[in-house]
């Protein structure tokens, strides 16, 4: 399930940074309705959890900018649609996913959540034991070049959307309690990480999976993409459905979370995403 507050009541309230940080501890997931559109608001509540995901300097070259990336139904990327952790592909994946609706038409694609600490739970004693020691090699581009090579990558986009002056404007109102990290990926076959991995802030177990895995140490490539393929397909039964209103801040637990673009594009959305690394 997915907690729902309203903006303004959260923020009438004036919660501290401890309680957004005990909520999602309680609620994996949460959605915040009626949240203003600029990005002060979004980047205020994710600095709150924690270190931002960074991509440009500053101007002064001593820290970076929060990533304020923009994805638009204008270019589909078709890997969306696959069950995915954002950024296992660094040393230290993302805690958090924040999703804000910039647009979103009644009828667009809704956004999927997997459970995967709950269905790693539901494992059989005897497969647990198996995979315990299993660790996956995770890397963007290998992955899509091996275990999705049936899928057509999307056409490049038709422009660049830069949102340095918002990052920048954002950095000057939010002063010192905004940090950004830049994340260094892994040149191929990638980063090692363990399969079953624990959940510091929830203390949940859970299976550490998602597009971006590709290879497993201790198998080939054909077997490594049916072990994976299963292990996941195992895991994600339990789960919740968002559909999107705009306005609507979809905070998730991006570790304990696999998480897609759901089926149906007859309407338009336009979500901003940033996302936090653990505090």
């Amino acid at each position: 399930m997915i907690h729902e507050i309203e903006f303004a009541q959260w923020d009438r309230q004036r919660q501290s940074r401890a309680a957004l940080s005990a909520l999602m501890a309680r609620h994996p997931a949460v959605v915040l309705r009626n949240v203003p559109p600029q990005p002060r608001h979004q980047l205020n509540i994710c600095a709150s959890l924690g270190p931002l995901v960074g991509k440009t300097p500053d101007w002064g070259g001593r820290s970076y900018l929060p990533e304020l990336r923009i994805e638009s139904d204008q270019r589909i990327n078709p890997y969306n649609r696959l069950w995915h952790c954002d950024t296992s592909w660094a040393q230290t994946p993302a805690q958090y996913t924040t999703l804000y609706a910039l647009d979103a038409a009644h009828n667009c694609a809704a956004t999927e959540l997997a459970d995967v600490a709950t269905g790693f739970a539901a494992l059989p004693k005897a497969y647990v034991r198996e995979i315990e020691c299993w660790r996956a090699f995770h890397h963007v581009l290998r992955s899509r070049q091996t275990r999705f090579s049936h899928i057509e990558p999307a056409a490049p986009a038709p422009y660049a959307r830069s949102n340095r002056w918002q990052a920048l404007a954002a950095r000057w109102r939010l002063g010192s309690t905004m940090r950004a990290v830049k994340l260094a990926e892994t040149a191929p076959p990638g980063v090692l990480h363990q399969v079953v991995a624990t959940d510091t802030p929830t203390g949940r177990q859970y299976v550490l999976l998602g597009e971006h895995a590709w290879c497993l140490e201790h198998l080939g490539e054909a077997a490594s993409v049916e072990a994976l393929d299963a292990l996941t397909d195992a895991c994600v039964g339990q789960g919740a459905v968002h559909r999107w209103r705009k306005g609507d801040l979809l905070i998730f637990n991006n570790r304990i979370h696999l998480h897609r673009r759901g089926d149906g594009v007859e309407g338009r959305r336009t979500l901003r995403r940033v996302l936090v690394l653990p505090a």
